[in-house]
């Protein structure tokens, strides 16, 4: 057993002796590669990030050192991995990676508008290890019996190594934000009060079907879009000057211009008549009635306009019938597009002579009002329905185009018609609602809209003195963000 134990002891220093002999293994390549964000843009006062990005081949990085250099107007405030202090960044992770980024922080400390500073790192000094896989075949001879054998040794040594990533940059480039305008005219003259700080404006009224839009930037670098011959709508046109900066924000200027409507607005009819009795019709009204026998099964409509310019869209002709409330709206179409609806109602009796009632119900059972701003997008307004009540007053910041508003009626055989909400001007913008019933009764509701540009000062007799308090010759309302009177 002690020779065994003798035997073992001098093969294993035998083995030793052969590895302490074998040359020494030439070192692995290794290298670096650094790169940083190629540009950036920014506006004045606007921080920004730059990107630094190493790269290693043939070995793993556990540490990076690099100094940060930049020009006058810039400076590294700090980095999001890592510790960074005056120039000087340091990261170490003895786990090691193959690649490292990291995201330097930069704030600009003055106005260089059109003009380019730069960031620089000179190199960075990279630390890392490799692994290397080292196997050998020492001959080994036995002392006792004289045997020589060659067994395969391996084993992975951890070697450190250090590396220089080459010199990168980044330029940093400062954009323009002035997305004003120096002038605007509209017919070659100027826009009533224009500032460049001003954006919205409105014209007096104009027959005209076009007009021309003309306008300076205050800083050459912007674009700029909406000016030249612009064509106008009947009614309010808005139309839409918009600068953007040589950085990419805008500021959009609105001159509101309503054009005059000389067409007529005439939707009258100068007959309305049904084949089946007398529907009794008068100017004024808008809803009619008879009564026929279960006999009678259909009916023809026949319908005039007063103006000769207008139109009868649809509700004319030969129609069946059913028994009880038949219903047959004939909508007409005035020459300026507005339209109007006469409704008549045919009741016919049923078998046994029964009549249907015609039902007076013209009540509301909600409003619901949409708020379009000039760029389409949607805004609901609570105007706090109530079943009692058929008034109601809200005041709005400007900003907002039109108004959507949707009448539900009690009764689904109520007619509802909707005038306004188009256009929105500063000031006072009233939306009537008409909710007729089949027996002709009809109920009027009133949405006041009160546009608000900065402080406006409202009297009280646009609202009522419950709304509006105290109610005085004036009632002065605050353009701020808290207040209760603004919505939404």
């Amino acid at each position: 057993m002690k020779r065994t134990v003798t035997r073992t002891l001098v093969l294993l220093i035998a083995a030793v002796m052969v590895f302490a002999l074998l040359p020494a293994l030439p070192a692995q390549a290794v290298s670096a590669e650094m790169s940083m964000t190629q540009s950036r843009t920014i506006a004045p006062g606007v921080d920004t990030t730059v990107d630094v990005k190493i790269v290693s081949t043939g070995f793993q990085l556990t540490a990076v050192d690099f100094t940060v250099i930049t020009d006058p107007g810039l400076e590294v405030t700090g980095a999001n991995t890592g510790t960074y202090s005056a120039g000087s960044f340091r990261w170490s992770d003895e786990e090691g990676r193959y690649e490292f980024n990291v995201t330097l922080y930069v704030h600009p400390t003055e106005d260089f508008t059109g003009n380019t500073k730069k960031i620089s790192i000179g190199s960075a000094m990279v630390d890392g290890f490799y692994m290397q896989t080292v196997t050998v075949t020492p001959e080994v001879k036995d002392p006792v019996t004289g045997e020589v054998t060659s067994p395969a040794v391996t084993r992975e040594d951890k070697k450190t190594t250090r590396a220089v990533a080459p010199a990168t940059s980044a330029a940093i480039y400062m954009a323009s934000s002035n997305c004003e305008l120096s002038t605007l005219e509209i017919d070659g003259q100027t826009v009533p009060g224009f500032s460049p700080s001003i954006t919205t404006y409105s014209l007096p009224d104009t027959e005209d079907g076009y007009v021309n839009v003309s306008a300076d930037v205050m800083d050459g670098r912007s674009k700029l879009t909406g000016t030249g011959s612009v064509d106008l709508n009947y009614g309010i046109n808005r139309i839409n000057v918009t600068v953007t900066s040589e950085y990419g924000n805008t500021r959009t200027y609105t001159v509101s211009i309503k054009r005059k409507d000389n067409r007529s607005d005439d939707f009258s009819l100068e007959s309305l008549s049904a084949d089946v009795g007398d529907i009794k019709f008068e100017q004024g009204k808008y809803s009619f009635s008879v009564v026929c026998d279960h006999s009678v099964d259909s009916v023809t409509i026949n319908a005039k306009a007063a103006d000769p310019l207008a139109v009868i869209l649809s509700g004319t002709g030969k129609f069946q019938l059913q028994d009880g409330i038949n219903s047959f709206p004939v909508i007409v179409k005035a020459e300026n597009e507005k339209e109007k609806t006469y409704t008549v109602y045919v009741i016919r009796k049923t078998e046994d002579g029964q009549q249907q009632q015609l039902s007076g119900n013209n009540a509301l059972s909600g409003i619901s009002v949409s708020l379009i701003d000039f760029a389409g997008n949607s805004s609901p307004l609570d105007i706090q329905f109530s079943e009692e009540k058929d008034v109601y007053v809200s005041f709005i910041r400007s900003g907002y185009d039109r108004a959507i508003v949707t009448a539900s009626p009690s009764d689904p055989t109520t007619v509802i018609e909707v005038n306004g909400g188009e256009g929105l001007m500063v000031g006072t913008n009233d939306i009537k609602i008409t909710s007729m019933s089949q027996d002709a009764s009809s109920r009027e509701y009133l949405i006041r809209l009160v546009v608000l540009d900065e402080t406006i000062h409202v009297r009280p007799s646009l609202v009522d003195a419950d709304i509006v308090s105290p109610a005085s010759d004036t009632v002065t309302i605050d353009f701020t963000e808290d207040s209760d009177h603004l919505v939404p």
